[in-house]
């Protein structure tokens, strides 16, 4: 009598193993990645299975159960992994603000806006603090008048000052001598700047370099820019 490993080959025959794997890995980027561009993930199984069923090499069945046990796969992975993961924002903004709500007793509620128009909703009574890296600036001190808005925007009430700040550009490595100092970066006059829309590091640019810089919603998209080659500075 002669054993044969009837489970592995059946696993091998109805289940592509390749398209598990990818199939798996296009779910986690989806998952993970925007949304506008992630589903572009699944481009790749989907060639690839139909290269496979196009050149006869694997049945139509074996192609659809392997993209189907790793997609599953993907998904499975992935809401136990984003169900583990708590939504709790955390930071030394975060933790400095919720001691000042323990402190006089009040309620810490977060909430995401968009910093370049953070004066207005001040002034508009949607949030009663803006509080993250907020630059004190005499002008927001004493109140300007905000052409792009078309609109006065009064004076703001700063707290004392906790944290001394400084403006940095970040470049490319490839690029650190090219835009070693401040010289360097006007000197060069195709150089392109960009920077969080409305934040002291936007208007920096202007008044240093006399340049308007590409305004994005995020720090975060700064590095981005600057990583893609879309932006230098």
């Amino acid at each position: 009598m002669e054993w044969v490993n009837i489970f592995d080959a059946k696993i091998a025959l109805f289940a592509h193993r390749v398209l598990q794997s990818t199939g798996a890995f296009a779910m986690a980027i989806f998952l993970c990645g925007r949304k506008r561009f992630a589903w572009l993930s699944f481009f790749i199984p989907v060639l690839m299975g139909f290269s496979r069923i196009y050149f006869g090499v694997h049945y139509a069945s074996d192609v659809a159960a392997g993209l189907a046990v790793g997609l599953f796969a993907g998904l499975a992975g992935g809401v136990a992994m984003f169900s583990g993961c708590s939504r709790t924002l955390v930071g030394f903004d975060i933790e400095l603000a919720q001691a000042v709500a323990d402190e006089i007793g009040v309620e810490l509620e977060c909430v995401k806006i968009n910093w370049e128009t953070k004066e207005a909703e001040l002034q508009a009574g949607n949030i009663d603090m803006a509080w993250n890296g907020f630059t004190y600036t005499t002008d927001r001190d004493n109140g300007y008048f905000d052409a792009d808005r078309n609109q006065r925007i009064g004076g703001l009430d700063f707290s004392g000052m906790y944290m001394v700040n400084k403006q940095v550009a970040v470049v490319r490595k490839e690029d650190a001598q090219k835009y070693a100092t401040a010289d360097a970066m006007q000197s060069i006059a195709d150089a392109s700047f960009v920077a969080e829309a409305g934040s002291a590091g936007y208007t920096t640019i202007q008044s240093l370099f006399s340049k308007m810089p590409t305004g994005v919603d995020r720090q975060l998209d700064i590095f981005t820019e600057v990583s893609s080659g879309t932006a230098e500075i």
